[in-house]
């Protein structure tokens, strides 16, 4: 059996750092909208869940989605030259792990390269 992060072998539908495998990985945009997704914090301090709206993208070729924080939704418009999500799709983006210290607790996230040679122009 190969050595894998156990949150890579849970069958996520969303992307986290861990399936990146400390890879970096550059994927085309499908969808870019507005969905439903539960607020760990939050659903964690009221002991039911949570949910806010959240900008996700979905890719083509893969069932993962993820999840935009603002540092990538920030790095994502000033890499493809727009602000508007919908001018992202068809577009592609490099995928890259990092280690830091988020809410609290050392772990790992997904951050998006400024890598601007493959933006169609």
């Amino acid at each position: 059996m190969s050595k894998e992060h156990w949150r890579a072998l849970m069958g996520k539908t969303y992307l986290v750092a861990e399936i990146l495998n400390g890879k970096e990985a550059t994927m085309t945009i499908g969808t870019a909208k507005k969905e439903p997704v539960i607020n760990i914090q939050e659903t964690k301090k009221q002991r039911k869940e949570v949910f806010e709206d959240k900008l996700v993208l979905r890719f083509k070729g893969t069932d993962f989605k993820l999840v935009l924080n603002v540092t990538n939704a920030e790095t994502i418009a000033n890499v493809l030259g727009s602000g508007y999500p919908v001018d992202w799709i068809g577009q592609q983006i490099t995928l890259y792990p990092i280690q830091g210290k988020f809410f609290g607790e050392e772990k790992e996230a997904i951050r998006i390269k400024q890598d601007f040679s493959n933006v169609k122009m």
